[in-house]
């Protein structure tokens, strides 16, 4: 699963979360003490973590399939979001 349109996975994220009203959706995030750049985040973590666990996907794939374009901010985020770099989590998780 890709990310490329943030303005239809925003849509889809939003319309998942109960009780969420369309009108101000950042608003509710916020109330609820969310962004949507969290989410999104949330998203592109696990999938990340999903592709280097169970793919032999080179590093810079991956970062696209999430929806991050450019393989250094995917590192950098990845790092940030795991704490180790996306070739130290796949060493660990498929040794």
């Amino acid at each position: 699963l890709a990310i490329y349109d943030k303005a239809i996975f925003k849509s889809l994220a939003v319309s998942r979360i109960p009780g969420l009203l369309t009108q101000d959706p950042n608003r509710r995030l916020k109330e609820e003490g969310h962004s949507f750049q969290s989410l999104l985040d949330d998203v592109r973590q696990t999938l990340a973590k999903q592709y280097l666990k169970s793919s032999d996907l080179p590093i810079k794939s991956i970062a696209v399939k999430v929806g991050i374009n450019n393989p250094t901010i995917f590192n950098r985020a990845f790092k940030k979001w795991c704490g180790v770099s996306p070739g130290e989590y796949r060493d660990t998780y498929k040794a």
